[in-house]
């Protein structure tokens, strides 16, 4: 039994056209999904009556297995009309097949050939995955993470353009993946981090000398399975800080004000011992060289490199500091200005 939403305009079939089940062919809901896309085309545009929205989303939670599916036929066609009221749907009723058919509507409009619609689907979808440890909240990540993997050759050229540098690292642990860093040369606007997450295996994002503000630390905090998360000079507050290490507690994350040295170390080692002076670098510039022992910052021990890296990171470039060095057994202190990361 048909829910009574009318078609405004059937258009003529698509050539070749990708079935959400091939999109979803690794998704757990792949079987309904694969039966809404047998029916009708992606991208139908339908003429949806509050009343007859109201009417399929109620028939989601029917009894009558043939009205669910007829429902969740329509309402998958019903455009951007449809969405705000079955979101309504899918936050306030208990019964899951109505938030599992819901979840699987919003899937459905997302790689639709309406652009409107597949854009406000993926903003609820994102929003619904940020809420409380729900049945609904755990789909929608889902849903956006293979959404996600499906865009991420696209999401890597969009990153690219906008100044993204891109490149396969390794990790301690011998894990491989992706190393995105944004710097300077970025022009994206803080809705464009979402791409970072649409790659596959990112491990590294390191950002320098790009302002982050609260838009920002939202999509940064949506980078589930990012491995380390670098910020350097980016004006981010200690609260926003803090909130956005809270969100990803599997992420290591660093956030500098952007001083910058210009030396190298292996982190744990003792004493601190540089194995390594950028060229042109504010250490450089002084005289430091490698194999000199750095034993204090601006009058605090340093212990090891990664003490000294804390240090550097909790001032901004141009900053005067003064460095207790020991080479051959003497010591003696290079005043200097911190440079920036670029």
């Amino acid at each position: 039994m048909n829910s009574g939403i009318r078609p405004r305009e059937k258009p003529p079939p698509l050539a070749g056209m990708l079935t959400l089940a091939h999109v979803f062919s690794r998704h757990r809901f792949d079987w309904r999904l694969a039966a809404m896309a047998a029916v009708w085309p992606l991208g139908s545009l339908w003429a949806a009556d509050p009343a007859d929205i109201a009417r399929g989303i109620a028939d989601l939670a029917s009894s009558d297995y043939a009205r669910r599916e007829a429902a969740s036929r329509d309402l998958a066609d019903g455009g951007l009309d449809v969405i705000s009221p079955l979101v309504a749907a899918i936050e306030t009723s208990d019964d899951l097949e109505v938030s599992t058919r819901g979840i699987e509507i919003l899937q459905a409009m997302l790689v639709g050939d309406d652009e409107l619609a597949s854009a406000e689907a993926e903003r609820v979808l994102e929003g619904l995955s940020e809420e409380d440890d729900t049945a609904a909240s755990r789909m929608a990540l889902a849903t956006l993470e293979f959404h996600n993997v499906a865009l991420g050759e696209e999401a890597r050229a969009r990153l690219e353009a906008l100044g993204g540098q891109i490149e396969t690292t390794m990790l301690a642990d011998g894990r491989v993946g992706l190393h995105v860093t944004l710097n300077d040369n970025w022009t994206g606007s803080p809705d464009d981090l979402k791409l970072v997450s649409r790659l596959p295996q990112v491990l590294q994002l390191s950002i320098h000398g790009v302002r982050l503000d609260d838009q920002s630390v939202k999509q940064l905090s949506r980078l589930r399975r990012v491995d380390q998360l670098a910020l350097f000079n980016t004006d981010l507050s200690r609260e926003a800080a803090t909130r956005l290490a809270a969100a990803l507690p599997d992420t290591k994350v660093d956030v500098r004000r952007g001083g910058k040295l210009g030396v190298g170390g292996q982190p744990l080692m003792v004493p601190c011992v540089i194995t390594q002076v950028q060229p042109g670098s504010a250490a450089d510039q002084v005289g430091i060289q490698v194999g000199d022992v750095i034993r204090s910052f601006d009058g605090q021990q340093v212990e090891t490199f990664e003490d000294l890296t804390n240090k550097i990171g909790s001032r901004g470039p141009g900053e005067k500091v003064v460095v207790g060095v020991e080479r051959g057994g003497n010591l003696f202190e290079k005043t200097l200005a911190l440079d920036g990361w670029q």
